[in-house]
């Protein structure tokens, strides 16, 4: 077996293969991917091994079978790929994707949203709407759930910006929205996404606070850019 041409694409190729030959011929079932020479170059096989065994348990045929997984095995690099450029995009943007399922409650949390709550998503943490409600802040909680509500029962999309608690305690402030998700005419789903805007609102409130203070100082205060354009003049 290990001497024919869909083996000969290297010695490694080869070893292994006659190596998992005696396994069979032992009496053990093999089964593994492997690389192999095809017609149009590389393929990857499902390959396997099987061991057929007369009354006495004694060996007396082996059954190879491969079976092209090439496409396969494309699609789940391509996949992987976009899975990491997806969770490159929401770090950067510090954004995360969410779904809710109507009939069983359930959500699917990208990694961006999982992040964004200072979650694993390898933790034992399961993203049920209650569950994920009651990472809002206590007076957020009422009107992200009537959001959610009307969005599952009328179909009514929405955008908010509210606060959440992390699971380590932090206060956050999030932009959320979620439209309806329909399958013959029926809301079977609502999608979503989550935005941190935590630094975007301390940066508008440092900018109220200077303008307070700007507004009620007695000297004049006037605000230039590089071009010399006066962009603001308190009325000292």
């Amino acid at each position: 077996v290990w001497n024919a041409h869909w083996f000969e694409i290297s010695e490694e190729t080869q070893r292994q293969t006659k190596a998992d030959v005696r396994r069979a011929a032992a009496g053990e079932f093999v089964r593994r991917e492997l690389e192999v020479q095809g017609a149009d170059g590389t393929a990857v096989i499902d390959f396997s091994i099987r061991p057929i065994t007369d009354e006495d348990g004694n060996v007396v045929l082996l059954v190879p079978d491969g079976r092209d997984i090439t496409d396969l095995k494309d699609r789940e690099r391509e996949l992987k790929r976009h899975r990491a450029f997806l969770e490159r995009t929401e770090e950067i943007a510090g954004t995360g994707g969410w779904e809710v399922d109507v009939t069983t409650q359930e959500q699917r949390w990208t990694e961006g949203t999982y992040k964004i709550h200072d979650l694993n998503s390898d933790s034992d943490f399961e993203p049920d709407i209650d569950a994920a409600i009651e990472l809002y802040h206590p007076d957020d909680r009422a009107e992200i759930r009537n959001a959610v509500t009307r969005c599952m029962e009328r179909g009514e999309p929405y955008e908010l910006e509210l606060r959440l608690l992390s699971a380590e305690d932090q206060l956050k402030w999030v932009r959320t929205n979620g439209e309806p998700v329909r399958e013959d005419g029926e809301i079977v789903a609502i999608r979503g996404a989550i935005q941190d805007i935590t630094d975007l609102k301390e940066r508008k409130r440092e900018l109220e606070r200077y303008r307070v203070t700007t507004q009620a100082a007695n000297n004049a205060i006037i605000t230039i850019d590089e071009s010399s354009t006066i962009h603001s003049v308190n009325p000292a």
